[in-house]
């Protein structure tokens, strides 16, 4: 999946509402919130994951996004 299918796969779960037995709305949108925090920079560097100023600098998809991809198969 890229960042938009993931982005979109949260969104999809999230616009059903919230639901009483599950909470499943709730996961959903702590989702999106992390994969929205994890995108990919201009330079195919994870955002939130490079530091810039320590020249810690990480590739998209960071190890965030790689468990999230591989939780969701």
């Amino acid at each position: 999946m890229n960042y938009n299918e993931l982005l979109e796969a949260a969104e999809l779960v999230e616009a059903s509402g919230p639901c009483e037995t599950i909470g499943h709305w709730s996961f959903a949108k702590a989702l999106k919130a992390i994969i929205e925090l994890h995108s990919p920079g201009h330079s195919g560097l994870c955002d939130w994951c490079t530091c810039r100023d320590c020249d810690h600098m990480v590739s998209y998809p960071c190890k965030t996004i790689q468990t999230i991809e591989r939780e969701l198969q």
